[in-house]
């Protein structure tokens, strides 16, 4: 059965996590500082705070910007949990959106008819949402860029106040798990770390949601062969676009064809995903909902219409794609997304 996700971990990681047991000090110290100061540059931010998970990197950045109070957070309710829960830790209030069908971030419309005092941006499957417009609305923007995490990011024409990143185990590159806040603002930062690791010189309560030198030794590696592991992404993706794009191409997501996509998820669109999942099944190959199994307004029971919404979770699916896939993977892929696209062509549209 060929995964859905699965990490690429070499030699290289394995010497540098070795290195790391071996001289004892394997609690967060020069090795987080040092990959710290490497990513923050990379991405054109000042400091960059590493964090036990995205989420928590999520919850410090809301912390420090309102100071643990009730602040309206707006987020598209196409996306994961995480995303919420790090808001409500944080004393905040989710504000749920509809999502953009293209390129799934917030509804603008909806953000200028509800109060918020920050957006979450999230850039979903290695898609880029255009910043332009959100920031025009004069609300505080963060990033989530736990799916689209490029090694030369400081070039991106727009970047949001705060920009999320991610290490998890099946993002774009991994230490298990893991996360990292980028900020510009020296006060906010000095603050974020004592809430990150519990300051005796603050009342705050602490999240205490430090990073290792163990998952920072395999974080550094890994963020070394990042624009590799994005080359072969793409150059996978081109296969898929060809062949698959040949028989089927009205099942491919328009996103997948835009030039600065990452594919982080390579996505279809089908009439019946569970049809197309228990399709791939028989054929050893594990698909899934990219967003899954609801989205966050029913999870959570608000009271707002995303019809935008609904149609993402009902018809869209993703297939296998990440750099440790092989020639002879790559084909079963292929065939197995053909076969399930072919069958029953009257309900899979």
């Amino acid at each position: 059965m060929i995964p859905h996700s699965c990490p690429c971990i070499g030699r290289k990681e394995e010497q540098a996590v070795t290195q790391v047991l071996r001289s004892q000090h394997i609690k967060g110290g020069e090795l987080c500082r040092q990959f710290e100061r490497r990513v923050a540059a990379a991405q054109g931010y000042r400091y960059g705070i590493t964090t036990a998970t995205g989420s928590h990197a999520i919850e410090i950045a809301l912390r420090i910007m309102f100071a643990d109070k009730k602040a309206r957070v707006g987020i598209s309710g196409y996306l994961c949990r995480s995303v919420y829960d790090a808001i409500v830790r944080a004393r905040c209030i989710p504000v749920l959106t509809d999502a953009d069908p293209v390129h799934f971030g917030p509804d603008l419309k909806m953000i200028s008819r509800k109060k918020m005092d920050a957006v979450i941006v999230a850039h979903l499957f290695g898609v880029r949402v255009p910043l332009g417009p959100y920031l025009k609305t004069g609300v505080p923007i963060i990033e989530d860029c736990a799916q689209r995490v490029l090694p030369n990011a400081a070039r991106e024409p727009d970047r949001g106040i705060m920009r999320i990143l991610s290490f998890e185990a099946t993002k774009l590159l991994t230490c298990g798990e893991g996360g990292m806040l980028l900020l510009d603002d020296e006060e906010l930062q000095a603050e974020g770390r004592k809430i990150r690791a519990g300051s005796y010189d603050t009342p705050r309560i602490a999240s205490w949601c430090s990073l290792t030198d163990i998952q920072a030794a395999l974080a550094n590696v890994q963020w070394s062969r990042l624009e590799k592991f994005i080359q072969k992404r793409r150059e996978i993706a081109a296969a898929f676009m060809e062949t698959i794009g040949r028989r089927h191409q009205q099942h491919i997501h328009p996103a997948m064809q835009f030039e600065d996509t990452i594919y982080y998820r390579f996505i279809l669109r089908v009439k019946s995903p569970p049809q197309f999942i228990e399709a791939g099944a028989r054929s050893g190959v594990v698909f899934r909902r990219p967003i899954a199994p609801l989205p966050l307004g029913k999870l959570f029971r608000h009271r707002v219409k995303c019809r935008n919404t609904e149609t993402l979770m009902n018809t869209l699916v993703s297939i296998p794609i990440y750099p440790a896939l092989n020639r002879k993977d790559m084909l079963k892929i292929i065939a197995a997304t053909n076969a399930a696209l072919d069958m029953a062509p009257g309900r899979l549209q």
